[in-house]
């Protein structure tokens, strides 16, 4: 299988080459994460493998699972091609989360730096965004998808058609009632000045994002594109116009 091409490769630093080089491999991120003693990665024990790009949903479908049943071995929060294949490769379950490439990007930057503009990021987080999905597509007969904005605006029915699938909770829960707890737990959060990398909205957070917003449009415009085609052609096969599905 060809991944594809990176963009404007030539203008990365060389730590953020072999990080993309890394996260598309296998054996080698298994390797690093078990280096690196990493709990949260996929093995024998594992019972479903939460991955998405980085502000996709990743931490809020986590802890509503993690809340619903606590005794659930999840792996989750790497990130990475390297740990779907793995999953994949010994028999796991893999859901993976989707969000529209700006919005993803903006607010996987902000994480870089508090405003940003750590200009020499941008191009490894558009890169790290289509290696991901671009892999992702041509898995994803073998994968759940969960778009951001169905987790975000359909809670409850994310989590009855994922239970439904792959019997997560013994017994049907109260799933207004979980999301709102967990929605709380996180927005707490949001006052705590170490904690900016919170998913949950902010005023001043959504100034940032619209600074990145307007700069990667302004700067990458080339770019962006190929990530959308990317992401359109994660989600049109079926002719899905509003994103808003989870794809079997």
């Amino acid at each position: 299988m060809m991944m594809i091409k990176m963009i404007r490769e030539k203008e990365l630093n060389i730590i953020d080459k072999i990080s993309l080089y890394i996260k598309r491999s296998r054996k080698l991120y298994t390797l690093y994460s078990k280096l690196k003693k990493e709990d949260l990665y996929v093995n024998a024990e594992t019972d479903i493998c939460i991955e998405g790009y980085p502000r996709s949903g990743n931490t809020y479908l986590y802890k509503l699972i993690k809340e619903l049943n606590l005794e659930l071995k999840t792996a989750n929060h790497k990130h990475s091609v390297g740990h779907i294949k793995q999953a994949l490769y010994i028999g796991k379950p893999v859901v993976i989360l989707v969000r529209n490439p700006l919005d993803a990007i903006t607010s996987e930057l902000i994480r870089y730096s508090r405003d940003g503009q750590n200009i020499s990021k941008h191009l490894f987080a558009i890169n790290h965004y289509i290696q991901f999905y671009d892999y992702v597509s041509e898995v994803s007969n073998q994968v759940t998808l969960v778009t951001f904005d169905k987790l975000t605006q359909n809670t409850e029915a994310v989590l009855e058609e994922l239970n439904s699938k792959f019997q997560l909770w013994a017994v049907p829960e109260d799933y207004v009632y979980v999301a709102k707890l967990v929605l709380d737990k996180m927005k707490s959060k949001v006052n705590d000045e170490n904690f900016y990398m919170n998913s949950a909205p902010t005023e001043r957070r959504d100034i940032k994002k619209q600074k990145v917003n307007n700069c990667l449009k302004d700067l990458y415009p080339l770019e962006l594109k190929q990530a959308y085609l990317v992401y359109h052609k994660l989600l049109e096969p079926d002719d899905r116009k509003d994103a808003l599905f989870i794809k079997h």
